[in-house]
């Protein structure tokens, strides 16, 4: 293979890979608009436990929202885990988002940065946005 074909191939997997990325924001963005927003801890609560109910999570599951660059779930310890909702995203298909995360088990992958990066990219973020667009179209909301 010369420079010339080698150059081709790195700017074609570029320009694929941030058009792919683009596209996973755009749709993730779209699967949040107008979606319920949470106004109150009461709301929060609500909201939770009817999407836990929703997606079959009986595990416990604590939120926390904070001035972050994005939204995402820890585990903390077995049957428990940690929903961090961007301020911004304090809205019901955000949680859901979490919360399919959860339910996939999408949680952790520290061992392989690369590999876990790959699949959350392409396996994990993927599902979850689809499974949040198909499910607006249930809600009653």
């Amino acid at each position: 293979m010369n420079s010339e074909t080698v150059s081709t191939i790195v700017l074609g997997v570029s320009v694929g890979g941030f058009l792919y990325l683009g596209l996973l924001h755009y749709l993730n963005k779209k699967s949040f608009h107008n979606s319920e927003p949470i106004n109150s801890k009461e709301d929060l609560e609500k909201i939770l436990n009817e999407e836990k109910e929703r997606q079959g999570i009986k595990s416990k599951v604590v939120v926390s929202i904070r001035n972050c660059k994005y939204s995402y779930v820890e585990n903390i310890e077995q049957g428990l885990d940690k929903i961090i909702l961007k301020q911004e995203h304090t809205k019901r298909m955000c949680l859901r988002h979490e919360l399919n995360h959860i339910k996939n088990k999408d949680i952790g992958g520290k061992k392989y940065p690369v590999f876990d990066q790959l699949k959350y990219y392409f396996y994990q973020e993927p599902r979850t946005i689809i499974h949040c667009i198909k499910s607006r179209k249930e809600d009653k909301f």
